[in-house]
């Protein structure tokens, strides 16, 4: 039997590959009898001696490949987008790459009854070739496993929480729902220690999660951001407070502004390359929700406003190291400079606002126009 496994949902699909894995094979016997390849140690020669070899103490073999299509997914996309090859080098992979197709394809319809083969993947099988007509010629079954979102989501998260002896509170699945987004796999870790922290067969509600759950110290830079983006001072300070009073070290609040500045610029260069949200999340390694707010997030900034903030958190930083400024006090001006320059075309500090250069003592900036002036009729007195 063939299974070719695939989609987005890594975590449900690898629940099915060990599911398959324990309706085959005795618990005791699983791994003498269970081989593992990856896409790129694949050979006709190497499949067929993993899939023909004799089970020990057991009836059956399994094989589980993993990114074995994946090598020819590239190659496939060229060639249906009538784009060339990269040349000679290009031309010789291409045709080694097509001649282990054909064996592969023509060894799939051989595999012994006693092996379940698995294939896994991250895309769909391919709708032509020789690799999809023996696909179709050996009755392999497919399965895909999308990203969940939206109410399928909460769904899971509730049933989830009940396997874990426990139940969620009103609105607490949302809003866990809303922190993680579709990585069901963090989401089940997250569940667990919830669990043992309320103990057994007691509600988790949101509190218990604003508390416990690492992901919530991400939300907030993002409302943190979202702020200094709308240069909303006030609402950019209230989300840095947040973070303090829930232990966050300013250091780690800096490190995470950094990070998230770095993201958006990642981002907005993607997208002005043409790249579309699946192609910027795989790049930027996001899961979706972080996804989604980075992509709402690149709308409220140019690039140079991005690239002057991305300098002003090194200065903030090197402050920090040097003891030039206390790391609270360096944050606090930071965000307040930040929310100053939303959209600007270079970042400068608002007025009134003490600027310390990385290598120096602190300097006050003061717009002319706010110096204090000598009365002509008084005399300034």
């Amino acid at each position: 039997m063939i299974y070719y496994l695939c989609g987005p949902d890594g975590f449900t699909l690898q629940a099915t590959v060990q599911r398959l894995l324990r309706g085959a094979l005795p618990a005791e016997v699983a791994d003498l009898n269970t081989t593992r390849l990856g896409g790129n140690e694949v050979t006709a020669e190497a499949l067929r001696f993993a899939c023909e070899a004799t089970p020990f103490l057991a009836d059956r073999r399994v094989v589980v490949v993993e990114g074995f299509f994946a090598r020819f997914a590239k190659a496939r996309g060229r060639a249906e987008k009538g784009e060339p090859g990269d040349g000679a080098p290009d031309s010789r992979k291409g045709e080694r790459d097509a001649g282990l197709a054909d064996a592969v394809a023509a060894y799939l319809s051989q595999v012994p009854a006693n092996t379940l083969l698995i294939f896994v993947e991250a895309e769909l099988p391919p709708k032509t070739g020789p690799l999809a007509r023996a696909l179709a010629e050996a009755g392999a079954k497919q399965q895909f496993f999308p990203q969940l979102a939206g109410m399928p989501l909460v769904r899971w998260i509730r049933e989830r929480a009940q396997t874990s002896g426990t139940s969620l509170a009103e609105g607490a699945a949302e809003l866990l729902a809303g922190f993680i987004g579709g990585d069901l796999r963090t989401l089940a870790n997250e569940l667990s220690k919830l669990a043992t922290y309320v103990g057994p067969g007691q509600a988790i509600d949101v509190e218990d999660i604003r508390t416990l759950v690492s992901q919530v110290a991400e939300a907030n830079i993002f409302d943190c951001v979202d702020a200094i983006g709308q240069g909303d001072r006030h609402k950019a300070l209230n989300a840095f407070h947040h973070l303090l009073e829930h232990g966050e070290r300013p250091e780690r609040i800096l490190a995470l502004i950094s990070r998230q500045v770095r993201l958006l610029l990642q981002a907005k260069d993607l997208g002005q390359r043409g790249e579309g949200p699946e192609g910027i999340g795989r790049a930027l390694g996001l899961s979706p929700f972080p996804l989604r707010k980075v992509l709402d997030q690149t709308r409220l900034f140019e690039v140079t406003a991005l690239e002057g903030m991305l300098r002003r958190v090194l200065e903030a930083d090197v402050q920090i190291k040097t003891g030039i400024l206390e790391s609270g006090l360096a944050l606090e001006l930071l965000i307040a400079e930040l929310c100053s320059v939303t959209q600007a075309p270079r970042l400068r500090a608002p007025r009134g606002v003490v600027s310390v250069p990385a290598n120096g003592s602190p300097r006050r900036r003061w717009a002319a126009e706010t110096t204090p002036r000598r009365s002509p009729s008084t005399g300034g007195r």
